[in-house]
């Protein structure tokens, strides 16, 4: 019984994904904390991009990866692509997949840029909410500044 619930989780998870593709890497992004800047590049829903945005900044912060108040090191996410579940089997199987990308660009104190990546978050069986896929996206940012 148990083999078969942890099949069966497998292959629900299996058509979730985050991948992550190198843009410039020069240097490790590993150090931090960083000032945290968003930017939506897709002119996605205001509302979608800004509870991105929203737990892209908590994670950071339980990461102890947030810089408050202060000038040093700068971590720039780009929102790229925001397409989340919707839920409504109508509009087809479209509807029900979610994918985000982001750009996200690390720069010293001085302005140099350190490294750049992609970080791509899919949802291609349509298992996740739209919130987990968001939790999701914000969890491999934070894994690939550590």
């Amino acid at each position: 019984m148990m083999r078969a619930a942890a099949f069966a989780l497998s292959l629900l998870l299996a058509g979730c994904s985050t991948d992550r593709a190198v843009l410039l890497a020069p240097g490790a992004p590993g150090g931090g904390p960083y000032a945290y800047r968003f930017v939506d590049l897709g002119g996605t829903d205001a509302g979608h991009s800004a509870r991105l945005e929203r737990s892209i900044r908590e994670r950071l912060a339980e990461a102890g990866l947030l810089l408050v108040g202060a000038e040093g090191a700068r971590v720039e996410v780009r929102l790229a692509e925001l397409r989340l579940p919707s839920g409504d089997t109508r509009r087809g199987p479209r509807a029900a997949t979610g994918r985000i990308v982001s750009r996200v660009h690390v720069f010293e104190a001085d302005g140099a840029q350190r490294v750049a990546f992609e970080v791509g978050t899919t949802d291609a069986r349509g298992a996740l909410d739209a919130t987990a896929l968001l939790e999701r996206h914000a969890q491999g940012i934070v894994a690939e500044l550590r």
